[in-house]
């Protein structure tokens, strides 16, 4: 339907320049279902390709018209474009840019988490492995006394006191 602009009370049109086309979408649509696509023109077919919504239907369409494979690639193509699509929606792209940064938020809090329990784990082993070494280097202290002890054929309970190593210890250290 074409519409013009009109002054009523003057009976005249406004501007032959402009005029107010409206499209039925769900028109061509069904001519697009109803028919054989091939016997259909370029610009019935380019306006029933809006009303569909499966990517296969208007891919069926297209088939075979370079220029609408064309005019789908360049839709496809928009339709990935977050910026593109928020000019159309801007409810939609204000969520979607808001999903968008939950999930990065959420995937930097598992990398910080991630790097803080490696932090805290290294400490941690870091802690554990100095106490380990003290309490080996001690040992080992133990041992290289009562060794000592043993070649200056000191009494063994005065080096079971010292050393506060058990009698098994000291006899294998003996022999």
């Amino acid at each position: 339907m074409r519409y013009k602009l009109y002054d009523k009370s003057a009976k005249e049109e406004l501007t032959d320049i402009m005029e107010i086309i409206r499209i039925d979408i769900p028109y061509y649509t069904k001519m697009c279902y109803n028919k054989d696509t091939k016997e259909l023109d370029s610009l019935t077919r380019f306006i029933g390709m809006f009303g569909l919504e499966e990517k296969e239907e208007i891919k069926g369409i297209c088939n075979g018209d370079e220029d609408m494979e064309n005019i789908y690639k360049k839709v496809e193509e928009y339709n990935s474009d977050l910026d593109l699509m928020g000019a159309y929606d801007w409810e939609w792209h204000q969520k979607e840019l808001k999903r968008l940064e939950i999930r990065d938020a959420k995937k930097e809090a598992i990398k910080e988490g991630l790097k803080e329990g490696r932090e805290e784990g290294l400490k941690e082993g870091l802690k554990e492995g100095r106490e380990e070494g003290r309490v080996e280097g001690l040992k080992e202290g133990k041992i290289e006394i009562a060794k000592n002890l043993l070649k200056k054929n000191i009494d063994i309970n005065v080096i079971l006191e010292v050393t506060n190593l058990s009698i098994e210890e000291i006899n294998k250290l003996a022999n």
